[in-house]
């Protein structure tokens, strides 16, 4: 190998680690994107069951995803969800907890926040717990 053949290929060693961690994206870069592009491209949802999703956010400081969700129907009475409070949150947290896309999130630590309003009155906070 030329002397000049070796410099290239040393300089290049030295600055491929540079390069490619500066490529990297923390986990918090990548949920912040994810959600973005989750809200940019799939929301609002249709109704399902009475609820949607009406958009998704990450917060880099507190490290929480909060999904935004309108109810209608039935589940647009806070009396209903009231009584069926401990039902709706647990069905959303086997979601969370059996959910493989979640698993990376949930090891790092990161939580799963959702806000439930009636879509009559946006205004009207039916339901709000954290994972």
């Amino acid at each position: 190998m030329s002397k000049k053949s070796f410099l290239k290929y040393f300089g290049f060693m030295l600055l491929a680690p540079i390069m490619l961690t500066s490529c990297h994206k923390s986990l918090e870069d990548k949920a912040y994107e994810e959600a973005k592009q989750m809200t940019q491209k799939q929301c609002p949802t249709p109704f399902t069951n009475n609820v949607r999703l009406d958009s998704v956010t990450f917060d880099k400081q507190t490290r929480v995803f909060t999904y935004y969700c309108s109810m209608n129907g039935i589940l647009d009475d806070a009396k209903v969800i009231s009584r069926n409070k401990k039902i709706i949150m647990g069905a959303y947290e086997k979601n969370v907890l059996f959910n493989p896309s979640t698993k990376v999130y949930r090891q790092e630590h990161i939580h799963f926040k959702y806000i439930f309003r009636s879509y009559k009155n946006s205004n009207n906070t039916l339901l709000q717990f954290e994972i």
